[in-house]
């Protein structure tokens, strides 16, 4: 009979003694298994490490304090104030990073969000702490509302001219191009989250992140998958985005010039002044105001799918009502929800 590849780890003379001893090895790495298994099943979320896999070696299967490496992430998930400083503190960066030279070229965005899993990879912080359902649940849906106080639809048909022909024509060849991808990579593997999951990548490439948020939530889409979504996605992107940013960076600007019927909202707004800080604020306000209406408006239709819709419809329909209002507003909201797309940017990562 052949020996257990266990045995060789401990080869003692004594037969009882190796026997004791190998079973107490072989039901603490049974436990260790177990355990990590649960957990990630329980609780995959977007900062779940993108290289977390099964190792081999059984040696990196027995806890981490067992072989004095310490316990990881160094912040807790339960470290609240931990959480939040590193997230602000790495958004901060990403926004100071567009002053330099690789920076301006990478996006403040694509910097943060390269730093962010960088450092949940690590084991600097956790991929699974209750401060990134706050920032999906709250501070999300408090930043849409600020980034279109100016979605005028009759000022953005009139100003865009062929460039919204030029977007819909994209959004057309995405569509199409999710659709044959899809069909030469099914990932039957995933059963009925395939085409979930294809579909939410697919909105995310016509509007960005938030359209991943809403058709995900829409179609119920499992932790696991979305987790597995948005690291491929993070992926991709970060190196796709790189390279477009790299080929627009050699671009010289365009000198846009307004006309008189533009709204005055271009002009930079001085933070230091009273008038600003009440602009700021009262951009808050109207935010939270039009965030409670339609979760309000979304409990009482008995939508399923969160209130992102919602949201994004109040506003522009306000928008569109009352141009001179909510364009007086914008400035005053542009640097918040600059800060908070930021951090959300990360608790997507």
């Amino acid at each position: 009979m052949s020996s257990s590849p266990l045995l060789t780890i401990f080869p003692s003379p004594l037969p009882t003694l190796r026997t004791r001893l190998n079973s107490t090895l072989q039901t603490l790495i049974t436990t260790t298994i177990t355990k990590q298994q649960h957990f990630l099943l329980h609780h995959q979320t977007p900062f779940t490490p993108l290289f977390t896999k099964p190792h081999n070696s059984i040696l990196s299967r027995i806890p981490r304090a067992q072989l004095g490496l310490g316990s990881f992430p160094l912040i807790s998930p339960q470290d609240h104030w931990g959480t939040w400083s590193v997230l602000f503190s790495i958004g901060a960066f990403g926004i100071w990073s567009e002053k330099t030279k690789i920076g301006s070229r990478l996006s403040g965005a694509v910097v943060s969000t390269l730093i962010g899993l960088l450092a949940s990879n690590i084991g600097i912080i956790s991929y699974d702490a209750p401060v990134y359902s706050v920032v999906m649940e709250y501070l999300l849906q408090m930043a849409i509302p600020l980034l279109l106080f100016k979605a005028d639809l009759r000022r953005v048909i009139k100003s865009t001219g062929k460039l919204l022909m030029t977007f819909l024509l994209g959004s057309v060849a995405t569509i199409v191009g999710t659709m044959v991808a899809y069909q030469m990579v099914p990932m039957r593997q995933l059963g009925q989250d395939s085409w979930k999951i294809a579909a939410a990548l697919m909105s995310s490439y016509i509007g960005g992140t938030v359209n991943f948020v809403a058709v995900s939530k829409a179609l119920n889409v499992s932790p696991s998958v979305l987790a597995a979504g948005i690291a491929a996605d993070n992926v991709i992107c970060a190196i796709y985005f790189t390279f477009l940013f790299a080929l627009a960076s050699k671009i010289p600007p365009e000198v846009t010039q307004f006309t008189s019927n533009d709204c005055p909202v271009n002009k930079e707004p001085n933070f230091g002044s009273k008038l600003d800080v009440l602009r700021t604020t009262t951009a808050l306000a109207t935010s939270f105001a039009i965030c409670k209406f339609a979760s309000h408006l979304t409990k009482l239709m008995g939508v399923q799918w969160g209130s992102l819709p919602f949201i994004t419809a109040t506003v522009v329909i306000l928008a569109t009502i009352f141009p001179m209002q909510f364009g007086y507003l914008a400035p005053g909201g542009e640097a918040p929800a600059l800060i908070l797309m930021q951090v959300h940017s990360l608790a997507m990562k």
